[in-house]
């Protein structure tokens, strides 16, 4: 089988599947006559936690931008299934607060989504 186009080391590339590839590829921030900071990505799932708010460790010393999903094969109706989930910033670095929540019931809030059966994908960028 042929590699794709931009199958290379030290390249970043999205494969046919639209999967994103950087294959020791770095992203760098600034113009082109001072490009000095170089973005890392890294990703992962966790168990939804029991409280509603997942601290995840990164890894990265910084973070400047995350995302997370909920992955579950549960209805979100279902006792404590999340609905949908938001990124926070800890205050410790390179980590992130993952809140899960849920439509409550009697109040037009959310609440905290206690289903541990429940993944949470993520993703960062930083440093």
């Amino acid at each position: 089988m042929a590699a794709e186009p931009g199958h290379a080391p030290n390249r970043v590339y999205f494969s046919q599947d639209g999967a994103l590839h950087a294959n020791g590829g770095a992203m760098y921030s600034g113009t082109s006559t001072s490009e000095v900071q170089s973005y890392l990505t890294v990703g992962g799932t966790v168990t939804n936690s029991t409280t509603g708010v997942q601290a995840i460790t990164t890894g990265l010393a910084s973070i400047v931008s995350a995302v997370a999903t909920v992955i579950s094969t549960a209805a979100s109706t279902a006792a404590g299934i999340p609905d949908g989930c938001k990124v926070g910033f800890s205050t410790a670095s390179g980590t992130l607060d993952v809140l899960s929540y849920r439509q409550s019931a009697t109040l037009a809030d959310r609440v905290a989504a206690t289903s541990s059966s429940v993944s949470i994908a993520w993703m960062a960028i930083g440093i």
